[in-house]
């Protein structure tokens, strides 16, 4: 039996109901009155689960974006194929990534490094979606211990750093995610940030988050419960700059240039 036996069953079943609930309110509250939206997807359980919980109240749009032989690409494929939803395909290429960062810097006042691989997808994809509202999985990461370097920290440190991580997501970076999403006349809908998902997610016990060999696992049961395909809900998934190729392409633009990114975005402010 491995370790996220005790989140599958009993008190974990009723925490993963709970959840899968209040994904659907949140979903249906967040979309109001629109007939159709475009969700950033990438064939993870984030992603999936919004799709899942959407489509039951508007028609939806599934928005891939990466290099064509990207992990978010191939999968997003498969997975939207599984739900038979559409697709339009947002090509990331090295041009378009430094085209992406120079107006995130310009236009957008983004001044901080760190955001600069995570924003660069979302600056190329929210453009291409044709529906007035924008959909993301945001924040799921950050409640539910997505990232690896939680899961290598011990558990008190580990939900320090989620709690960190969180506030600087919903205090700093969302504002810059809706600030572009509007500057195409979208609305941005971030269904994980809703305050009664964050209130919930922040009093989850860190055993129905991570255990020895399973991250995020409130949520992958939640999932199942939406309807989440198990092979969909269980698959690991790298973070959306990895799993795009957009952090491989900045990396070796970096690499040829002789630059680190916070001197490539000084030239572009100049």
């Amino acid at each position: 039996m491995d370790g996220s036996s005790n989140v599958r069953h009993g008190a974990g079943a009723s925490k993963a109901k709970s959840l899968a609930e209040l994904i659907r309110s949140a979903v249906q509250s967040s979309i109001r009155d629109h007939k159709r939206i475009g969700l950033l997807f990438s064939g993870g359980v984030d992603s999936t689960c919004l799709a899942i919980a959407a489509r039951k109240h508007a028609d939806v749009t599934l928005y891939l974006c990466g290099t064509p032989d990207s992990q978010d690409m191939t999968w997003g494929r498969e997975v939207a194929y599984t739900l038979d939803l559409p697709t339009v395909e947002v090509e990331v290429t090295k041009e378009n990534v430094l085209a992406s960062l120079e107006d995130l810097v310009n236009n957008h006042g983004l001044d901080n490094p760190r955001w600069a691989t995570t924003f660069i997808g979302f600056n190329m994809a929210v453009p291409m979606v044709e529906e007035g509202l924008v959909m993301s999985g945001q924040g799921a990461d950050e409640l539910f211990g997505g990232y690896r370097k939680y899961a290598e920290t011990a558990p008190e440190e580990a939900e320090k750093m989620m709690l960190a991580d969180l506030k600087e997501l919903r205090d700093e970076e969302a504002p810059l995610y809706r600030r572009i999403a509007d500057s195409q006349g979208k609305r941005l809908s971030v269904p994980f940030l809703e305050q009664k998902i964050v209130d919930y997610g922040i009093r989850l016990p860190y055993d129905t988050k991570l255990s020895e060999n399973r991250n995020k696992a409130v949520l992958r049961d939640a999932a199942r419960l939406l309807g989440v395909p198990e092979v969909v809900a269980e698959r690991p998934k790298k973070a959306m700059q990895y799993g795009s190729g957009v952090s491989k392409i900045l990396k070796e633009y970096l690499k040829e240039a002789g630059m680190d990114l916070s001197d490539v975005m000084v030239q572009l402010s100049g």
